[in-house]
């Protein structure tokens, strides 16, 4: 599976870094890195992706291919 780039530009866009969003997903920055970058099947959680959404204001479409 491709990486995140919308996700990871959205970020960039909105000067978050990954160790914010880790803090904020109340997790560690690595696995926070595993999960934007799909590494050995790691993947957000859709309780993780709603969480992003609503307090980041990203929209959902930049976590699917469409």
């Amino acid at each position: 599976m491709q990486p995140y780039r919308k996700l990871k530009a959205a970020m960039i866009l909105k000067d978050i870094k990954h160790q914010d969003m880790a803090d904020f997903l109340n997790i560690n920055k690595s696995t926070f890195s595993n999960k934007i970058n799909r590494i050995n099947g790691n993947d957000f959680k859709t309780d993780e992706i709603k969480k992003m959404c609503e307090h980041y204001g990203f929209d959902l479409d930049i976590f699917f291919d469409v």
